[in-house]
Protein backbone atom coordinates (compact mmCIF):
# COMPACT_ATOMS: atom_id res chain seq x y z
CA UNK A 1 0.00 0.00 0.00
CA UNK A 2 1.41 3.40 -0.95
CA UNK A 3 1.34 6.45 1.29
CA UNK A 4 -1.61 7.77 -0.71
CA UNK A 5 -3.37 4.42 -0.07
CA UNK A 6 -2.62 4.75 3.61
CA UNK A 7 -3.83 8.35 3.56
CA UNK A 8 -7.06 7.43 1.82
CA UNK A 9 -7.69 4.67 4.37
CA UNK A 10 -7.00 7.02 7.28
CA UNK A 11 -9.37 9.58 5.74
CA UNK A 12 -12.00 6.88 5.30
CA UNK A 13 -11.51 5.93 8.95
CA UNK A 14 -11.97 9.54 10.02
CA UNK A 15 -15.16 9.81 7.96
CA UNK A 16 -16.55 6.53 9.30
CA UNK A 17 -15.71 7.37 12.91
CA UNK A 18 -16.32 11.12 12.96
CA UNK A 19 -19.04 10.88 15.59
CA UNK A 20 -16.80 8.87 17.95
CA UNK A 21 -13.82 11.18 17.42
CA UNK A 22 -15.93 14.26 18.14
CA UNK A 23 -17.42 12.55 21.20
CA UNK A 24 -13.94 11.85 22.63
CA UNK A 25 -12.99 15.50 22.09
CA UNK A 26 -16.23 16.83 23.59
CA UNK A 27 -16.10 14.56 26.62
CA UNK A 28 -12.45 15.27 27.41
CA UNK A 29 -11.47 16.82 30.71
CA UNK A 30 -8.93 19.06 29.05
CA UNK A 31 -7.97 19.90 25.47
CA UNK A 32 -7.08 17.44 22.70
CA UNK A 33 -4.08 17.20 20.38
CA UNK A 34 -4.47 15.40 17.04
CA UNK A 35 -1.44 14.41 14.96
CA UNK A 36 -0.68 12.72 11.66
CA UNK A 37 2.42 12.23 9.57
CA UNK A 38 0.32 13.17 6.51
CA UNK A 39 -0.58 16.75 5.67
CA UNK A 40 -3.58 15.42 3.71
CA UNK A 41 -4.86 13.69 6.85
CA UNK A 42 -4.18 16.80 8.97
CA UNK A 43 -6.28 18.83 6.54
CA UNK A 44 -9.08 16.23 6.73
CA UNK A 45 -9.03 16.41 10.52
CA UNK A 46 -9.32 20.21 10.31
CA UNK A 47 -12.32 19.90 7.95
CA UNK A 48 -13.98 17.52 10.41
CA UNK A 49 -13.39 19.90 13.33
CA UNK A 50 -14.78 22.86 11.35
CA UNK A 51 -17.86 20.84 10.38
CA UNK A 52 -18.46 20.13 14.08
CA UNK A 53 -17.76 23.71 15.24
CA UNK A 54 -14.71 22.71 17.25
CA UNK A 55 -12.13 25.49 17.58
CA UNK A 56 -8.54 24.51 16.79
CA UNK A 57 -5.08 25.64 15.76
CA UNK A 58 -3.19 23.88 12.97
CA UNK A 59 0.60 23.57 12.97
CA UNK A 60 2.42 22.12 9.97
CA UNK A 61 5.63 22.78 8.11
CA UNK A 62 3.78 25.50 6.17
CA UNK A 63 3.33 27.67 9.26
CA UNK A 64 6.08 26.31 11.54
CA UNK A 65 7.52 29.82 11.93
CA UNK A 66 4.28 30.72 13.77
CA UNK A 67 4.45 27.60 15.96
CA UNK A 68 5.06 29.44 19.24
CA UNK A 69 2.16 31.88 18.67
CA UNK A 70 -0.19 29.04 17.72
CA UNK A 71 0.85 26.90 20.69
CA UNK A 72 0.35 29.89 23.00
CA UNK A 73 -3.15 30.36 21.55
CA UNK A 74 -3.90 26.69 22.17
CA UNK A 75 -2.61 26.91 25.72
CA UNK A 76 -4.21 30.20 26.70
CA UNK A 77 -7.43 30.54 24.70
CA UNK A 78 -10.17 28.66 26.56
CA UNK A 79 -12.27 28.55 23.38
CA UNK A 80 -9.53 26.68 21.45
CA UNK A 81 -10.24 23.00 22.07
CA UNK A 82 -7.78 21.25 19.77
CA UNK A 83 -4.31 21.43 18.33
CA UNK A 84 -3.85 19.67 14.99
CA UNK A 85 -0.37 19.12 13.65
CA UNK A 86 2.02 16.94 11.76
CA UNK A 87 4.18 14.48 13.65
CA UNK A 88 7.34 16.14 12.38
CA UNK A 89 6.45 19.69 13.47
CA UNK A 90 5.12 18.65 16.87
CA UNK A 91 7.28 15.66 17.78
CA UNK A 92 10.05 17.45 19.68
CA UNK A 93 10.41 20.43 22.00
CA UNK A 94 6.76 21.15 22.74
CA UNK A 95 4.94 20.96 26.06
CA UNK A 96 1.16 21.07 25.89
CA UNK A 97 0.00 19.91 29.31
CA UNK A 98 -3.18 21.92 28.81
CA UNK A 99 -4.25 18.82 26.84
CA UNK A 100 -4.69 15.38 28.31
CA UNK A 101 -5.88 13.59 25.18
CA UNK A 102 -3.95 12.84 22.04
CA UNK A 103 -5.03 11.08 18.86
CA UNK A 104 -2.39 9.87 16.43
CA UNK A 105 -3.58 9.09 12.90
CA UNK A 106 -0.71 7.22 11.28
CA UNK A 107 1.85 6.55 13.96
CA UNK A 108 5.58 6.75 13.30
CA UNK A 109 7.40 3.47 12.64
CA UNK A 110 9.82 3.79 15.55
CA UNK A 111 8.70 3.53 19.20
CA UNK A 112 11.08 6.34 20.17
CA UNK A 113 9.33 8.70 17.72
CA UNK A 114 5.91 7.58 18.98
CA UNK A 115 6.97 8.13 22.60
CA UNK A 116 8.41 11.53 21.71
CA UNK A 117 5.09 12.49 20.11
CA UNK A 118 2.96 11.21 22.98
CA UNK A 119 5.21 12.97 25.48
CA UNK A 120 3.89 16.34 24.28
CA UNK A 121 1.00 16.00 26.75
CA UNK A 122 2.47 13.50 29.23
CA UNK A 123 5.12 15.70 30.85
CA UNK A 124 6.16 17.22 34.15
CA UNK A 125 3.39 19.63 35.08
CA UNK A 126 0.58 17.42 33.81
CA UNK A 127 -2.03 17.13 36.57
CA UNK A 128 -4.55 14.90 34.80
CA UNK A 129 -4.50 11.33 33.52
CA UNK A 130 -3.47 11.25 29.86
CA UNK A 131 -5.11 9.28 27.08
CA UNK A 132 -3.14 8.49 23.93
CA UNK A 133 -5.18 7.02 21.05
CA UNK A 134 -3.18 5.33 18.31
CA UNK A 135 -5.87 5.32 15.61
CA UNK A 136 -5.42 2.11 13.64
CA UNK A 137 -7.11 0.93 10.47
CA UNK A 138 -9.05 -2.20 11.32
CA UNK A 139 -10.36 -4.59 8.70
CA UNK A 140 -11.26 -8.26 8.36
CA UNK A 141 -7.90 -8.86 6.72
CA UNK A 142 -4.47 -7.97 8.01
CA UNK A 143 -3.39 -4.56 6.70
CA UNK A 144 -0.51 -2.07 6.77
CA UNK A 145 -1.81 -0.49 9.97
CA UNK A 146 -1.59 -3.86 11.73
CA UNK A 147 1.98 -4.31 10.49
CA UNK A 148 2.99 -0.79 11.53
CA UNK A 149 1.62 -1.40 15.03
CA UNK A 150 3.64 -4.62 15.22
CA UNK A 151 6.81 -2.80 14.10
CA UNK A 152 6.13 -0.02 16.63
CA UNK A 153 5.80 -2.57 19.44
CA UNK A 154 8.83 -4.55 18.21
CA UNK A 155 10.90 -1.36 18.16
CA UNK A 156 9.95 -0.60 21.76
CA UNK A 157 10.67 -4.17 22.86
CA UNK A 158 14.12 -4.07 21.22
CA UNK A 159 15.07 -0.86 23.02
CA UNK A 160 13.68 -2.11 26.33
CA UNK A 161 15.58 -5.40 25.95
CA UNK A 162 18.83 -3.59 25.20
CA UNK A 163 18.42 -1.29 28.20
CA UNK A 164 17.56 -4.18 30.52
CA UNK A 165 20.54 -6.26 29.36
CA UNK A 166 22.89 -3.32 29.89
CA UNK A 167 21.44 -2.59 33.32
CA UNK A 168 22.07 -6.19 34.36
CA UNK A 169 25.72 -5.92 33.23
CA UNK A 170 26.17 -2.77 35.33
CA UNK A 171 24.97 -4.43 38.55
Amino acid sequence: MTDSGRESNLIKGIDENEEEIVSVIDEGIKKTALFSNSLTVVNKICEMLKRNSISFVKITGDNAKDRKVLIDKFKNDDSCDCLVGTNSTMGVGVTITCANQEMIFGAPWRRADFDQLSDRIHRIGQTTDCFIYNCLLKSQERNLSDRMDEVLNWSGDMVDGYIQSNNLKDE
